[in-house]
């Protein structure tokens, strides 16, 4: 625009108020209610003129990096919620103490490795984001089980073989990695593979 009207490229200063009164100040929500403006530099714009219906809208809020993120999370879990309840899903909130079941994948059935078994019960002792520490309650062994894999514990379940697409397939499943076991260079695509271990999955 400088190059356009001729001008000292120090006269940006003058141009800016120019600018900024041109363009959209309505608050959307995308950047979460604000003034996308105003996201865009952090502080409250201050215009040349003001709107006509500028008494209706509340102050323009500040914008920092805290409250973008939580807005745009607080978003991704309303959608994960929305998917589950299309689904007719219950979504299952563990806590300890809580008696669950587990299902395992069963080595013996070769033919089919989606074919599981419920079994247990097991005990929550702690809870993480993605996955809980079982305990067994006749052997006492613990377990890191992700929560995709448990249930809470009903007497008609146990011991019942179903199928891991019907439990899995419906839940938007996140994991968390517990270390990189291996990594190497794929030479046909260019890119670095890594072997990763995953928090709560069986080692298969």
């Amino acid at each position: 625009m400088l190059m356009e009207l001729q001008m000292d490229t120090r006269a940006w200063t003058t141009l800016l108020p120019v600018i900024q009164a041109n363009m959209n100040h309505t608050p959307v929500r995308s950047p979460g209610g604000l003034l996308p403006l105003g996201s865009l530099w952090g502080s409250t714009i201050v215009t040349s003129g003001k709107s006509r219906a500028a008494s209706k809208w509340p102050p323009p809020r500040e914008l920092t990096t805290e409250k973008l993120h939580q807005g745009a999370s607080d978003r991704k879990e309303l959608r994960r919620l929305q998917e589950l309840a299309k689904q007719k899903d219950e979504l299952c909130n563990f806590e300890p103490c809580d008696s669950v079941l587990w299902f395992r994948i069963d080595k013996r059935l070769r033919g089919n490795k989606l074919l599981v078994q419920w079994v247990g019960p097991f005990r929550v002792l702690r809870v993480f984001p993605h996955s809980s520490i079982v305990k067994h309650l006749a052997t006492g062994d613990e377990y890191d089980v992700h929560e995709s894999r448990l249930k809470f514990y009903s007497d008609s379940d146990l011991n019942v073989t179903a199928e891991i697409r019907q439990h899995v397939g419906s839940q938007c499943v996140v994991l968390d990695v517990r270390g990189i076991l291996q990594h190497r260079f794929n030479d046909s695509t260019q890119v670095w593979e890594l072997f990763v271990s995953q928090r709560g999955l069986q080692d298969e």
